[in-house]
Formats: C-alpha cells, structure tokens, sequence
C-alpha cells in the first residue's frame, strides 16, 4: 500500500491493488466528513458524473475504498503538451462542468451566500495578510465593499458550485476524467467554478487561452447565455475570479508557509500576479 503526498486536505490516501483493480484508500479525520463525502460522491454518480466508485468501506477505522482514476490530474497532464492539446483538454473540462451545472439542485445543500464571502475574505486576510504579511495585493474596506456590492448582484444565480474546481481536482487517464475532491459541494454561483478552472494558479493559463474557453463556456451552457448578456458574463468573472484568488492566496499562505507544506509556495506569486488585471476590472 502506497500512501499518497499530495493536496492540502486533512484526509490521508493511500493507492494499492486488489483482485486486478487499482483502488484508492480513504481515511478520514471525523465520522461526519466520511459521510458528507459518501452522499456527495452517490449524488454525483447518480447524475452520471464521472466520480470514484465505492468498493469497500469500514465505519470503524473511518476508511472508504474507491476506484481509482489515476496518477495524472488536467494539471499534469496539460504541462507536458502543446498549446492546441492543452486547449482541447480544457474545453472537454468546461463541458463537463457546464454538465455538472446542469444537475438538478439538492436543496439541501448549503448557500454559498454572502457569509460565506466574508468567511473566506476573513480567510484572506488573516492568513495573507496578517501571518503572511503579503503587501501586493490592493486590499481595503473600499474594495470589500466593491466585492460585496457585486456579489449581491449574481447572487440569485444558483447552480450545483464544486467550490474547487482546479485542475488537480479532475483526473485523466487515456481519455477518461474522474472528479475528486467534491465533498464541498454548495448551491451558488456558476461563475465561480469557472474561475475557479481558468485563473487556476497551478496551471497558469495564458491570457489568449483563458479568452477563448471562456467564450467556449458562454457558448455552451444555455443556462448562463440565457440569463446573462455579454457584458454581464465578463463582470461576473472578475468579480468571482478575484473571490476565488482572494482565497487561494489564504490558503496557500496558511498551507505553504503556516502549515510548512512547501509545494504550495511556489502558487502564492502565482495568484498574487493574476489577481492584479482582475482587480482592475472591478
């Protein structure tokens, strides 16, 4: 059994075999974590997204066992290739999260309203702020407000929001995706995911790039052509795109310098510097 070392969560993986199949091991830190997760994971297969499949699962130890979908992410995958492949693997990404916001909502599921925005500004400018001390982002209460003010205005547009929809959260292997990490899943904002996808500093997409998926995107999903004009469509990206680096440079603060996981260093100068345009247009 081969333990795993990669991404921030509190649960542990581990990758072995069994009968001629590769699965992967879960342990999770609390009962409720494993549950959220399972009924996520059933919820999404049931509207035939391609996710894990349970093979196994032990209560006890707090241990689920799913299949596995492989060792390369988007991530991996789109650095080795050139620019044409890249793209194409990207377009196939956004038609699956335009499929995934076309799932019926669970209203059960918890609002990403606007507590939760000030929940992961707070996030923000605790850990980048404060403990990191970071200085080269523009932030202030004038900003905040400007965040704040344009959320309520997408607010009422709710769709089935990942919440971290980033290319080392969509394995591929031989043609075939697998999502993971989907445990927090929320009612919200569909905007939100795809910047979550094209501003994803672990990939760093060319500005060229990001223009043409997001056009891709508007052209595909009927939903959001349909409620939003042109012009609305690129404000609602700014403005969930700098929510979305706002907190990942929380996380990568708390992750890479707080928490001494060095691998998420690097990322921090990364969204520091695609945040700035973003700003801007706000």
């Amino acid at each position: 059994m081969e333990r795993i070392l990669r991404g921030g969560s509190r649960r542990l993986f581990f990758r072995l075999e069994r009968s001629g199949e590769r699965l992967i091991l879960v342990r999770f830190p609390d009962l409720g974590e494993l549950e959220r997760y399972r009924s996520r994971l059933v919820y999404l297969s049931n509207q035939g997204m391609p996710v894990p499949a349970i093979r196994g699962e032990n209560l006890q130890e707090l241990e689920l066992l799913v299949t596995d979908g492989g060792e390369s992410s988007l991530g991996d995958a789109v650095r080795v290739v050139d620019g044409e492949k890249r793209l194409t693997l990207y377009r196939e990404a956004v038609g699956l999260l335009v499929r995934l916001q076309e799932i019926p909502l669970d209203q059960g599921l918890p609002l990403f309203d606007a507590a939760r925005v000030l929940k992961d500004l707070a996030y923000f400018e605790e850990m980048y702020l404060g403990f990191y001390g970071g200085s080269r982002v523009d932030y202030g209460e004038a900003l905040k407000e400007r965040l704040l003010r344009g959320f309520s205005r997408f607010e009422g547009l709710k769709s089935l929001l990942y919440r971290d929809y980033q290319s080392e959260n969509l394995l591929w292997r031989e043609g075939v995706w697998t999502m993971i990490d989907f445990q927090d899943l929320f009612q919200g904002p569909p905007l939100y995911d795809l910047a979550s996808l094209l501003e994803d500093p672990y990939v760093d997409l060319p500005g060229q790039e990001v223009a043409l998926l997001k056009d891709h995107y508007f052209h595909a999903s009927a939903w959001i052509g349909g409620a939003l004009s042109g012009e609305e469509f690129q404000e609602g990206y700014a403005l969930f795109a700098s929510l979305r680096l706002l907190q990942c440079l929380g996380a990568y603060a708390n992750l890479g310098f707080r928490q001494g996981k060095e691998w998420f260093q690097p990322y921090l100068q990364v969204a520091e510097r695609r945040i700035a345009p973003l700003l801007k247009a706000l």
